[in-house]
């Protein structure tokens, strides 16, 4: 398991496999993970990436970020319906991170889907870019402004802002 997700209201949760798909689940009870059962729903997304180590989604749940280092690349992916693995399609809109780094591990945007943010777990780096159109890979830009967390972690994975952008947070894996 690499990454894990939630829709607006907490009914349904996304997770990431290192083997490439992401599975929907349904929650009886809002964000109660004891309460999740299959929706038999997943999307493969193998023929862009193998490796994935991360996914968020936009603001409206009508869009899916995945990133992955196979190929160091942050693939968009539609859906028709929000939250709605089943109406979700690969649109061919990506965005190559392999400039700055070739493990990048976690992702995360701004709320208001003008900034992204990508943490390279090697370097314990996390890196800033731009998006001149909220959510759309096809505008963005990397802005050359980064932040060095430290060993905070033996290996960072995900970073998570809190939603006023005053704190970042990060998660890993610390080896003994």
């Amino acid at each position: 398991l690499r990454d894990i997700l939630f829709n607006s209201d907490g009914t349904k949760m996304y997770l990431l496999w290192f083997s490439p798909d992401v599975r929907q689940y349904s929650l009886s009870v809002a964000y109660d993970i004891s309460t999740a059962v299959s929706d038999s729903v997943s999307l493969t997304t193998n023929s862009e990436e193998t490796l994935q180590t991360g996914m968020k989604w936009n603001n409206d749940g009508t869009k899916l970020y995945i990133i992955g280092y196979s190929n160091d690349k942050v693939h968009e992916y539609v859906l028709t319906t929000a939250y709605d693995l089943s109406t979700a399609s690969y649109n061919n809109v990506f965005f190559s991170v392999s400039s700055q780094m070739a493990t990048p591990f976690g992702l995360t945007f701004k709320p208001d889907g003008t900034k992204m943010y990508v943490l390279n777990g090697a370097l314990d780096i996390v890196y800033e870019y731009d998006l001149s159109t909220a959510y759309d890979l096809s505008t963005i830009s990397y802005n050359s402004k980064n932040l060095a967390i430290g060993s905070v972690e033996g290996f960072p994975e995900s970073i998570f802002f809190k939603p006023d952008g005053t704190k970042l947070y990060v998660a890993g894996t610390q080896y003994d």
